[in-house]
């Protein structure tokens, strides 16, 4: 069988590679790890779905556990967008033989539906219907529901691969959906609308109704086809490449009002080419809104305190999070083509510059979307206001100036999620000064009762930070110009 074979040449692949020798004992640990804490997850889940009707006693206990399969759908898309790897066959050694299409398809999306997620919501789903969906409802309405909620997870992964393949071809597409979900949660939380109970009331209705349970598996067989159509007509690179007129072309892909403002310009171009055209990069960026949406977590929290030291953590992380992750990782992204870059001629002052203010737009673009954060007080808005100039004018320079003490070149081809390919310590020493220092120098005025005046000093060390940027550069091309050779052997070593 055709499919038997795929395994083997897939196993093989995996098997001979020199990674999965040189980890082998590594990934036996990991293994055995693995396994245990995966029966402590069964074991837990078990004895939840034998006690939920103990554990909530306010309201219906099955409609309880819809609302919470709810948002267990939402955050499984959330998880699987950025963590599941999409299911993949090298199909060119197949193209030239006389193979149908059709099979490798068929195999990549089977393939692709059996993964760790999938055994995630078999852990979840078992027991419930075991202990509570059965003993209400009966075995066979128990078998139902099961099927019926398995295969909706199964159409949540199909949409997910269909999604992720649209980063490819159309981000709105992506845009939209996340801006659909983010959507929810607010006004679930504001309790304007309530997304889960929705939901809760259509399943509690379904489960009465069982034969409604068929719409589940339609639905996943749709979006199934709807994935083996897509990946069918595009199974050659060059029918993913999208559709655009030769203005949009141009001002997309040359980014003509940056190459005519100066050699700047055309470097922040070049910039913005590897961030947005370049998987790992692009999937760090894809993490943006779960970075700046941080914050809800907290600021409603009365515990924390609008005015705690932990305040300001958040307020640094909310603005420059998305700066941090550039400067940092800045160098080491261009690691494949430093030795070039450095035969180029380039004047370290222009290179230097042209990533501080590519950082500098970033932190003021997170800074304007956290503005609504205003909402949960003045206090948090001027905190935020603090931290992102002590961001733009102190910890920018800085983090830039330690970037030049990485040399591991990162493989842009592969994905962020589990990913440390290309971090080194230094990448974690780095977060302990750009998080404490500030923390150090707001909770004295703190302590002493005025932590308004130490806003305004975080503040005010900000604006004279940029003032001093010329100096920062100085020192950062300096240390740039004593490191380049050393640098440029490290990320020659792709080991």
């Amino acid at each position: 069988m055709l499919v038997t074979q795929f395994l083997s040449h897939q196993w093989k692949q995996t098997k001979r590679s020199s990674i999965w020798q040189r980890n082998l004992a590594v990934n036996l640990i990991m293994g055995f790890f693995f396994f245990i804490l995966f029966a402590e997850v069964v074991i837990l889940a078990i004895y939840i779905s034998d006690k939920w009707h103990e554990i909530f006693t306010n309201g219906e206990p099955i409609s309880v556990y819809h609302q919470a399969v709810a948002w267990y759908f939402a955050g499984m898309f959330t998880m699987r967008f950025f963590m599941q790897k999409l299911p993949a066959l090298e199909i060119r050694p197949y193209q030239h033989l006389p193979i149908n299409k059709s099979h490798l398809i068929h195999f990549v999306l089977v393939r692709g539906a059996l993964n760790f997620f999938s055994l995630i919501s078999l852990v979840f789903f078992i027991p419930f219907a075991i202990f509570q969906i059965s003993y209400y409802h009966g075995t066979s309405t128990a078998w139902i529901w099961l099927f019926g909620l398995l295969f909706l997870d199964q159409a949540i992964n199909f949409l997910v691969i269909y999604v992720k393949k649209q980063m490819v071809t159309n981000l709105k597409i992506v845009a939209i959906f996340f801006a659909v979900l983010g959507t929810l949660a607010l006004v679930e939380y504001l309790g304007w609308y309530s997304f889960s109970a929705t939901i809760a009331g259509f399943l509690d209705y379904i489960l009465i109704h069982t034969w409604l349970f068929a719409v589940l598996p339609i639905i996943a067989i749709l979006l199934y086809a709807l994935n083996y159509g897509y990946l069918k007509n595009g199974m050659y690179l060059e029918s993913f490449q999208p559709k655009t007129s030769r203005e949009d072309k141009y001002l997309s892909g040359q980014f003509g009002l940056l190459d005519r403002i100066g050699l700047i310009g055309e470097l922040i171009s070049i910039e913005l080419k590897l961030q947005l055209r370049n998987k790992r990069t692009r999937s760090m960026l894809m993490l943006a809104p779960l970075f700046l949406g941080y914050g809800l977590f907290f600021y409603p929290q009365e515990e924390y305190g609008s005015e705690s030291g932990f305040m300001i953590f958040i307020g640094i992380f909310v603005t420059s999070i998305l700066s941090i992750n550039y400067l940092q990782y800045s160098f080491s992204s261009e690691g494949g083509h430093f030795d070039f870059l450095l035969t180029l001629g380039l004047r370290m002052k222009d290179y230097v510059s042209a990533k501080l203010q590519l950082s500098t737009v970033l932190i003021i673009a997170s800074y304007v979307i956290t503005i609504p954060y205003i909402y949960f007080g003045k206090t948090v808005f001027f905190t935020n206001t603090a931290c992102f100039l002590f961001s733009m004018g102190i910890i920018n320079p800085m983090i830039l100036f330690f970037a030049t003490y990485n040399k591991k070149a990162m493989v842009l081809t592969k994905g962020s999620a589990f990913n440390y390919q290309g971090i080194s310590a230094m990448h974690f020493f780095i977060m302990i000064p750009v998080f404490i220092l500030p923390i150090f120098i707001y909770l004295p005025f703190k302590w002493f009762g005025n932590p308004t005046m130490g806003l305004i000093v975080l503040g005010a060390l900000g604006l004279f930070g940029l003032l001093l940027r010329p100096w920062f550069i100085k020192n950062i091309v300096d240390n740039l110009y004593e490191r380049k050779y050393i640098m440029a052997e490290g990320f020659r070593d792709k080991s």
